[in-house]
């Protein structure tokens, strides 16, 4: 929302007026950039309709008194008055950066935080941040070009003198309406808080995602799978698959609709695809395509004649697309495509949900064996390659086979896939606010870049998920799930081009609006950013009982005490330190504990009741071998549970290796469901931090605290000694 807004007419306003606007606006920054009071040059752009008009670079004297100066005659002057918003960057923390580090202080993350200075002898190139999204430039295209213009190779650049700055800046927008309006950006755009983010928003992306599409559906049928907003064009670039899995996207829209206009133009969308995919299987080459017709564009052309209303209408061409499905399968369950990664993770998944589609509408025996020899075949085939990419479309598949059969496996891989999925979902560890709810693991550049289209992908596994977590009334799974799908949306809320101010420098905006970028650095929309996110809100729609709002966040520590006394048990624990190796299995086992070390005192009982596999569900617990070792310990314990109801669970002592972390995971299952967890700190030299959704903490010896072990935790030892814990569950009184 603006920032401040002026009283005045824009044709009156005057110097002051707008230096007292806008000191108003910034009134929150932090005393050290005193933006305002330095001679660091500012930025200024005068636009009207989108349309840059003119720009230029103010470098003396007080930049505040500049602006204002420049502006305030610009806009008066007779031939200047069309000028709507004017962009403003007022720079600050200039530093050098050396041709060696200039990708790690110039990475894509910083495109629109940061700007680019390059200076050789009296030619200079100085890119703003909201340049840079603007004209969706990355660093190294401008130093490339930069280096054309002087005609020098890096090398020689470096070696003669030439100077690279990197700085931050505030950025401003004024519109020029009614009232002069100032809006403070973030990389070119306003933070989507997750708090705004509801029913009424989902149905907002919703209409107008479904619009972007239509107006991007040209006569013929074709959708145009990329758009360049900056250069206001079309790319010539198109894919196939995509285009497929747009035309699934094109039919379920139009089909929620119920409008008649929005099927015929799927149904024009479906036959052009049609005509493109055969064309191409008969090795007919357009310039508009790139490559072969692959087995997941296969599938995906059956599946969209499959939910098409009238899909009798396309039977000879949905048979022959079934046989050439059928080729591909093996005895073994999988598919002879290639080995890569790319379309092991990709195309069995596509067919499976085809082939699952296909049996809740046929209920063909043969089929419904060859979708559980495959199940058999890819569940092990992604335990032993993991995947993010594996995890939507199995899911999917997964979860309407699971409908049809009630059988556990199907929904046990499907929360098992997904639970190892949301650690990657960005949330607070990522700094840049614009693109928290995304998925990227940066430690494993294998599993791909941060993407709109992907982030959508994910999203329909996960409303899948949900929704079979709350059928299995397994709440902390469901919240887990919940949360993630709402931060979900409000990263595809951030990249949707949606108003003026985020289009400030869109000429056609009307081929914009709805439109959802792929990242917030890079504001090329391409089709399956759209289609993909579209298809997991209209997954939404099916769930009238997913919630009208995000979550607040949960309380997830309490400190009960504070200056117990530990000596006793310290003492103890010295004496038994062996102990420490007598049981390794926990850091074996569970990938988040493997920096720690545990004694175990009462763990689950032995051997698991019939049909229970893991410890996690077993409610019963028992001393073990070691815990007569620790009577204080155990006598500690036991008092505190008397104190305060209860029923003793589980207890262990664990500590945490020198600058040794527990990474995030959440404790699932029926035992931790039901009980609380405590920690009493009996070590811990430089404080031991926690956090637990979205609150952090630092406890100290002596204090136990209350946490809730059911959201997303994880804990560091910044110390250069072990960090050790008592930690145990109770189960309070009814």
């Amino acid at each position: 929302m603006p920032h401040a807004q002026c009283p005045m007419p824009n044709t009156t306003i005057n110097h002051t007026a707008l230096a007292d606007l806008l000191t108003t606006a910034f009134s929150d920054l932090p005393k050290k950039l005193r933006v305002f009071s330095s001679d660091r040059p500012g930025y200024v752009a005068l636009r009207q309709n989108g349309v840059l008009l003119c720009d230029y670079w103010l470098d003396k004297g007080e930049v505040l008194n500049a602006i204002c100066g420049t502006v305030t005659s610009t806009i008066s002057n007779e031939g200047w008055q069309k000028v709507d918003t004017i962009e403003l960057c007022l720079t600050h923390h200039y530093r050098p950066v050396s041709v060696l580090d200039f990708s790690t202080k110039f990475p894509n993350s910083k495109r629109g935080i940061r700007g680019i200075k390059l200076q050789y002898q009296s030619q200079v190139a100085i890119y703003s941040p909201t340049q840079m999204i603007a004209n969706n430039l990355s660093f190294p295209e401008v130093l490339t070009n930069f280096l054309q213009q002087i005609s020098l190779s890096a090398e020689a650049f470096a070696n003669h003198g030439g100077i690279i700055a990197a700085f931050e800046a505030e950025q401003i927008l004024l519109t020029l309406d009614a009232a002069v309006a100032v809006t403070k950006l973030y990389r070119g755009n306003q933070i989507v808080p997750l708090a705004e983010i509801s029913s009424q928003t989902i149905s907002d992306m919703l209409g107008s995602m479904g619009k972007w599409l239509q107006g991007n559906c040209i006569d013929n049928g074709r959708l145009i799978y990329k758009y360049f907003p900056s250069k206001n064009h079309p790319s010539d670039d198109n894919n196939i698959t995509r285009q497929f899995l747009a035309t699934l996207g094109l039919i379920r829209y139009a089909q929620f609709t119920g409008q008649s206009d929005r099927l015929l133009m799927a149904d024009r969308n479906l036959t052009y695809n049609l005509a493109q995919y055969y064309r191409l299987q008969s090795g007919i080459s357009g310039s508009e395509h790139r490559g072969k017709v692959e087995l997941g564009t296969t599938a995906l052309a059956a599946l969209a004649i499959l939910e098409h209303p009238d899909r009798d209408r396309y039977a000879d061409i949905f048979h022959m697309l079934c046989q050439e499905i059928e080729t591909f399968w093996q005895p073994n369950g999988s598919f002879c495509i290639s080995s890569q990664p790319r379309s092991q993770n990709l195309h069995p998944g596509l067919v499976l949900l085809f082939w699952a589609s296909l049996y809740k509408v046929n209920h063909e025996q043969y089929l419904l064996q060859r979708c559980r020899q495959s199940f058999l075949y890819y569940r092990q085939w992604h335990l032993e390659h993991r995947h993010p990419a594996f995890i939507p479309w199995h899911t999917q598949a997964y979860a309407l086979l699971y409908d049809e059969t009630c059988d556990p496996l199907f929904r046990d891989f499907i929360f098992e896939m997904n639970d190892w999925l949301l650690p990657m979902q960005q949330w607070e560890q990522l700094r840049s606010l614009d693109g928290r709810g995304r998925f990227y693991n940066p430690a494993q550049k294998e599993y791909g870049s941060p993407h709109a289209a992907t982030t959508g992908n994910y999203l329909q596994g996960l409303v899948d998920a949900y929704r079979l977590a709350k059928q299995s009334n397994d709440t902390p799974r469901a919240n887990a799930y919940e949360l993630a799908i709402w931060r979900g949306l409000r990263h595809i809320r951030q990249l949707q081009f949606k108003d003026d101010v985020d289009m400030f420098y869109i000429q056609e905006r009307s081929l914009i609006s709805g439109g959802v970028r792929t990242t917030v650095y890079d504001n090329t929309i391409r089709l399956d950013n759209v289609q993909q996110s579209l298809m997991a809100i209209l997954k939404l729609y099916n769930l009238p009982e997913f919630p009208q709002q995000p979550p607040q966040p949960k309380i997830a520590f309490q400190k009960l005490k504070q200056k117990v006394d530990i000596a006793p048990i310290m003492a103890e624990i010295t004496e038994k330190s062996p102990l420490w190796f007598y049981d390794t299995s926990r850091q074996q086992k569970l990938a988040p504990q493997q920096e720690t070390q545990s004694i175990f005192l009462k763990r689950a009982v032995k051997p698991f009741p019939v049909g229970i596999e893991n410890a996690r569900d077993v409610h019963e617990s028992c001393p073990t071998e070691v815990a007569k070792e620790f009577p204080v310990v155990m006598n500690w314990v036991e008092d505190f549970v008397a104190e305060i109801g209860g029923e003793l669970g589980r207890v262990n002592i664990v500590r945490l290796a020198p600058k040794g972390r527990v990474y995030s995971h959440i404790d699932h299952g029926e035992y931790y469901r039901l009980r609380d967890r405590y920690h009493l700190v009996l070590q811990s030299q430089s404080g031991s931090w926690m956090k637990c959704g979205s609150e952090e903490v630092t406890m100290h010896e002596g204090e136990l605290w209350w946490f809730d072990n059911k959201q997303t935790h994880e804990a560091f030892n910044p110390a250069e000694e072990w960090r050790i814990h008592l930690i145990f569950d109770v189960l309070p009184k009814t």
